[in-house]
């Protein structure tokens, strides 16, 4: 009766699958796609979307060369901003250039679309331009 310990291992498991499963599908995961039935929604977390800061939102309207007025944060002076300009990136998303501050002190920041909504990016380039070839 050699086979007598490995059915008894095999029962076990049998015994234990229904509750493991009623664990798995309890544990907050999200159900296999072999497991839901044809045609059932597909359960997905909303993450909400966060307000754009006032410069993002301001590269966003702006047309190149447009001047404004922004607070860049909440309960600091407006500063002037300006738009300097509008590409599209290798990556595909549009980005645009603006120059935050007065034209002795601006300093200059990249924002591209993500989404619906606006970040601050890197810029690739210190100079914010290609250099010229020698």
């Amino acid at each position: 009766m050699p086979m007598l310990n490995g059915g008894c291992r095999l029962s076990r498991f049998v015994a234990l699958a229904p509750a493991l499963a009623v664990v798995l599908m309890t544990s907050g995961c999200a159900m296999p796609s072999f497991l839901r039935a044809p045609g059932a929604p597909i359960e997905t977390s909303a993450i909400p979307a966060r307000p754009m800061e006032p410069l993002a939102l301001f590269a966003s309207r702006a047309a190149p060369g447009q001047e404004d007025r922004v607070e860049p944060a909440a309960g600091s002076p407006p500063v002037p901003v300006r738009l300097i300009r509008a590409w599209n990136a290798g990556s595909g998303r549009e980005c645009r250039e603006v120059a935050i501050g007065g034209t002795r002190e601006a300093t200059r920041q990249v924002f591209c679309q993500h989404g619906a909504s606006w970040e601050a990016a890197r810029p690739l380039l210190r100079s914010g331009g290609s250099t010229p070839r020698t």
